[in-house]
């Protein structure tokens, strides 16, 4: 096996993914007679080396958070915290994949540099949009 595979599928391991739309808990991985298999919670997904590129790049992970629920009228909070999942957007997604990818660009020539600041400015601005988002939701208290 690949030693770069094998750290990619090590790092997808006991992770849950969106994947095709369903929800997968990756459980381990194998080689068997040149193919990767990989044992999910719901599906055994297999690849031949050459795609697993592509594989990782349809998975989506999927990360859970807990959160306290606001106080109530009396004034107590509830000793059962909200559970909800955070789910990255396609935006949020590639936004991410861009600004790795001007980075790795600015590491190896200074000439990306306008590329990389025009990128942060998109990037603060799609920050500030999601802040006001936010902060309507909040003001509202529909979170």
């Amino acid at each position: 096996m690949n030693t770069e595979h094998q750290i990619q599928l090590e790092a997808l391991v006991n992770n849950t993914y969106n994947y095709k739309g369903k929800t997968l808990n990756i459980k381990s991985f194998k080689q068997v007679s040149g193919t990767y298999v990989i044992l999910t919670s719901g599906q055994t997904l297999t690849c031949y080396p050459s795609e697993l590129e592509s594989l990782i790049k349809q998975l989506v992970l999927v990360e859970s958070y807990q959160a306290v629920a606001p106080p109530s009228q009396t004034g107590k909070v509830p000793e059962v915290p909200v559970q909800f999942t955070y789910q990255k957007s396609n935006t949020h997604i590639k936004l991410e994949n861009a600004l790795s990818t001007v980075l790795d660009e600015v590491q190896k020539e200074e000439k990306a540099i306008p590329k990389a600041k025009a990128l942060c400015e998109i990037a603060n601005a799609m920050i500030n949009v999601e802040k006001q988002q936010l902060a309507f939701l909040k003001a509202t208290k529909q979170i």
